[in-house]
C-alpha cells in the first residue's frame, strides 16, 4: 500500500506545524484543513486514511465534524483521533460516544501519537476499521473501543460505557507483569468480572485499577452466559 495521508484539522498554525513535521517524519503523507467545513472538504477530496481533531474551531468545531462525519455514508468508516486541548473525562467521554477512534490531550506527546495513529492505521489496512455504530446481525447497533490506559484509565473508561448505557465485554491487558482482566457491563453497570487466574468480582475491578499502563478493548455484544454473582455496580 502507497503512503497513508493524515488529514489535521486544526485551527491553530502554532498546533498544527509541530504535529505535520512529526508526522513527515514518521513517514506519512500530510493534509491539513483549518476548520470543521474546510475539513469536511478536504475528506471528501482528498479521501485520507486518518484524521486529527481539535476540538476548538471557527465555522464547525470538532464535535460537528464528528456528528457529520459519522451520519455520511461516505465518510462514516473514517477513523477519527480527536488531538485537542480539551482534556476533561467528559470531553473524552464525548468524543468516543461520538465514534472517536482515540483521544489524546494537547500538548503533543509524540511518541503516543505515533503509537495510536499506527494501531488505527494498522487495523484499517487490515479490513478492520472502526466502524462504532454498525448494526449487527440483531439489528442493534454494535460498538468497539480500544485504547491505552496512560491515556484512558479505568475510571474513566467506567464513566464512558456507562454513560452509553453499554452492555459487552471490556478485556484490559496491563504490560507490567502480562495480567489479562475482564469486566462484563450491562446496560452500563458491572455485573461480573475477572482477574487472572484467581480475582473475580469486586477484587478483580479493584486489581485491573491498579494497572497504570497498558491497553484495553471494549467490544460490545452479548455477555457469558455464567458469571460468577456479583451485585451490578453503577459505573456513573
Amino acid at each position: 500500500m502507497g503512503i497513508y495521508r493524515i488529514l489535521i484539522v486544526d485551527d491553530e498554525p502554532e498546533s498544527i506545524l509541530p504535529v505535520r513535521e512529526a508526522l513527515l517524519k514518521m513517514g506519512y503523507g500530510v493534509i491539513t484543513a483549518a476548520d470543521g467545513w474546510d475539513g469536511i472538504a478536504k475528506a471528501r477530496q482528498e479521501h485520507p486514511d486518518l484524521v486529527l481533531l481539535d476540538v476548538k474551531m471557527p465555522q464547525m468545531d470538532g464535535w460537528t465534524f464528528m456528528k457529520f462525519v459519522r451520519a455520511n455514508r461516505n465518510l462514516a468508516s473514517l477513523p477519527v483521533i480527536f488531538l485537542t486541548s480539551e482534556g476533561s473525562t467528559e470531553a473524552q467521554r464525548k468524543g468516543y460516544r461520538l465514534g472517536a477512534d482515540g483521544y489524546l490531550v494537547k500538548p503533543v506527546d509524540f511518541q503516543q501519537l505515533e503509537f495510536h495513529v499506527s494501531a488505527v492505521l494498522d487495523r484499517r489496512s487490515h479490513g478492520a476499521e472502526r466502524r462504532p455504530e454498525v448494526a449487527g446481525s440483531n439489528g442493534k447497533a454494535s460498538f468497539r473501543m480500544r485504547g491505552r490506559l496512560d491515556q484512558l484509565g479505568l475510571p474513566a473508561l467506567f464513566s464512558i460505557l456507562g454513560a452509553g448505557r453499554r452492555t459487552g465485554t471490556l478485556e484490559v491487558f496491563c504490560a507490567v507483569g502480562g495480567g489479562v482482566g475482564r469486566v462484563f457491563l450491562h446496560e452500563g453497570r458491572v455485573v461480573g468480572a475477572t482477574a487472572g487466574a484467581d480475582l473475580s468480582g469486586l477484587e478483580a475491578v479493584e486489581s485491573m485499577g491498579r494497572w497504570l499502563d497498558g491497553e484495553f478493548s471494549f467490544v460490545a455484544g452479548e455477555l457469558p452466559a455464567k458469571l460468577d454473582p456479583m451485585d451490578a455496580v453503577p459505573c456513573v
